[in-house]
């Protein structure tokens, strides 16, 4: 049975959050009225901002355990990814086939590097909390992902100390494009635990 263009104009309402808004959602839990811009994601359906804040089910909730957990773990995995990624840079360094620090080819290399790397400490994260998603999760994915940079930095310090012919340091991967993909990296890592 087909309804008519006006049976579905008159179910149209207005949004109580945003009054310029015509919608014909409603929040899956109370019932309200919401339109795309206010509704809330969650694992059953959509919902109002009001049902969304008051809690989801307990197995997406995150404790000071996982935290704990999660911090620990991938904080390993983020320490051992800045230092992969420092020996292969280094190792392309080394074969003097990009042609010097400010050569265009080595600054995408090492932008491409840093998105990677912070790309794979979520990766880790992910395995290691599963479908929980929170605002303490985004910041510890902010700060592994700094701790990824900041281990490759050491890393190729103490790789310069020790391999003094290969004239290595910290300006192969500390300038703009580098930081420019650290940057995005960081922010997809914080949109992936997006509450």
């Amino acid at each position: 049975m087909s309804q008519s263009a006006n049976d579905l104009e008159l179910r149209m309402t207005t949004c109580p959050r945003h009054s310029d808004v015509e919608t014909n959602l409603h929040c899956g839990q109370c019932g309200d009225a919401i339109c795309p811009r206010c509704m809330v994601y969650a694992p059953v359906g959509s919902k109002c901002p009001d049902c969304a804040s008051i809690g989801g089910p307990v197995m997406f909730k995150v404790s000071q355990n996982d935290l704990i957990r999660v911090g620990v773990l991938a904080g390993l995995a983020a320490f051992g990814i800045g230092v992969a990624s420092a020996i292969t840079l280094a190792a392309l360094w080394s074969l003097d086939i990009l042609e010097g620090v400010n050569s265009s080819i080595w600054l995408i290399v090492v932008g491409v590097a840093e998105f990677l790397g912070v790309m794979g400490v979520t990766y880790a994260m992910q395995l290691v909390a599963g479908r929980k998603y929170s605002t303490s999760l985004r910041i510890m994915a902010a700060c592994l992902g700094l701790l990824f940079y900041l281990s490759q930095i050491m890393a190729i310090e103490v790789m310069a100390g020790i391999f003094t012919e290969w004239l290595i340091g910290p300006g192969i991967v500390v300038h703009l494009p580098g930081m420019i993909g650290f940057g995005f990296g960081v922010y997809y890592a914080m949109q992936r635990f997006k509450p």
